[in-house]
Order: structure tokens, then sequence, then C-alpha cells
């Protein structure tokens, strides 16, 4: 599915814009992983990121909460 989506000749993947967010360089004042361990979430917990963007609340997140939990996102 994701293979087939393009601009001009140039594939794009999913996790593309997000490859970004995590060089500080390019995001300096965002640190999603820093701000979501200031909520001190259980293994197992569930979240939800509404807004998404790019992800990378998602993913903080999802590494918060384990393979036990669950991290529902959606953006319009």
């Amino acid at each position: 599915m994701y293979s087939k989506l393009r601009i001009g000749s140039q594939p794009i993947y999913p996790l593309a814009g997000v490859y970004g967010i995590f060089n500080p360089s390019i995001m300096p004042f965002s640190q999603p992983s820093k701000i979501v361990a200031q909520f001190r979430l259980p293994a197992g917990a569930k979240g939800a990121d509404f807004g998404t963007g790019s992800g990378a609340y998602a993913l903080a997140l999802a590494r918060a909460v384990g393979p036990e939990g669950r991290v529902y996102a959606i953006d319009i």
C-alpha cells in the first residue's frame, strides 16, 4: 500500500517525516520522550494522541507503555 504513495517519482514512506523529529538540531524545543516521561505512565497503560501530526508523541507514548499498553492516535 505505502509503496504506491509518491510525490512525482519519489516514494513516500509513512515514517519518513518522523526521523527529523528526533534530531535535536531540527526540533530543539520539543522533546517528546522527556515530556511523556513526566507523566510516569506504568507499563500496560493506555494513552491517546489527538492531532498526531508526525507521530513523535505517539511513538514516545508507545515506548513508555510498552508492548502490553495501547496508544490511540488520530490526525485529521
